[in-house]
């Protein structure tokens, strides 16, 4: 049975990465898991719900939401980074389930000692020991961030740290896939790859998809902050939920 490992840098990525091929390998009975680097605590959201200003460089609410928050009159708390960094989670595990109920298992791993900032190094290192824990010396395909067509420097180390594994060991790590993110589905950078979509293979897949990028849009405090919406709706999120329809982008 193949082991593949889609690893993103922060909860969201798995889906605007690869929603579809996600599914798509449960259905073909492959042991997937995901792994997530890191639950970015310096979200500008993180301020957006707390109804603080994110400071110099951002708008001072989400344009997605529209208007300031006021916690007190939206009934919840005041959240602490701790309970932000939950939150991110539970939007995760909660789009992972609408991907895979039904049909199989997949497993989701984490990484809290990565921050945010981190580099190509720290990330190679910890995605060997979670490739250690999901096929001990065997072959682990692994999917993520391109390290080409992307300027999130977290996702530019991910996308990297694939490529170094892939280098250090080809035998175990030869088969690896780049995603590119919505943003930048019309980069000038795409020349520099040969990029190819996955398109769901049925209107279920599709279904599946559009369900998990949905979850990140739940609004209801204490349970679900829709961070997701709340920082990327109508550069990452949108493209994904209009026509032509939900696919995915990618690049070897």
């Amino acid at each position: 049975m193949a082991k593949v490992l889609f690893a993103g840098a922060h909860p969201d990525d798995e889906v605007l990465m690869a929603c579809v091929a996600i599914v798509e390998h449960v259905l073909a009975g492959h042991d997937v898991h995901i792994v997530t680097l890191s639950r970015s605590l310096s979200s500008v959201v993180f301020d957006y719900l707390n109804g603080t200003d994110p400071g110099p460089g951002h708008s001072s609410i989400s344009t997605w939401w529209g208007v300031p928050h006021a916690p007190a009159d939206e009934g919840y708390e005041i959240l602490t980074p701790d309970e932000f960094g939950a939150a991110r989670i539970h939007e995760r595990d909660t789009a992972i389930n609408c991907l895979r109920s039904g049909i199989g298992t997949i497993t989701t791993h984490e990484t809290p000692d990565l921050l945010g900032g981190f580099t190509t190094q720290q990330v190679t290192d910890a995605l060997l020991v979670v490739c250690d824990q999901i096929n001990p010396g065997g072959p682990v395909w692994l999917k993520s961030h391109s390290h080409l067509v992307d300027d999130h420097p977290e996702h530019v180390a991910v996308g990297q740290a694939i490529e170094a594994l892939k280098s250090s060991d080809v035998s175990r790590f030869g088969n690896v896939r780049h995603y590119v993110l919505p943003r930048y589905w019309n980069d000038s950078r795409l020349t520099q790859v040969t990029e190819s979509w996955d398109w769901p293979t049925n209107a279920s897949v599709a279904a599946r998809a559009v369900n998990a990028l949905r979850a990140y849009g739940a609004w209801d405090p204490p349970i679900s902050y829709a961070i997701g919406y709340h920082s990327v709706y109508s550069d990452m999120f949108a493209p994904m939920l209009t026509a032509p329809g939900v696919r995915n982008m990618y690049h070897p």
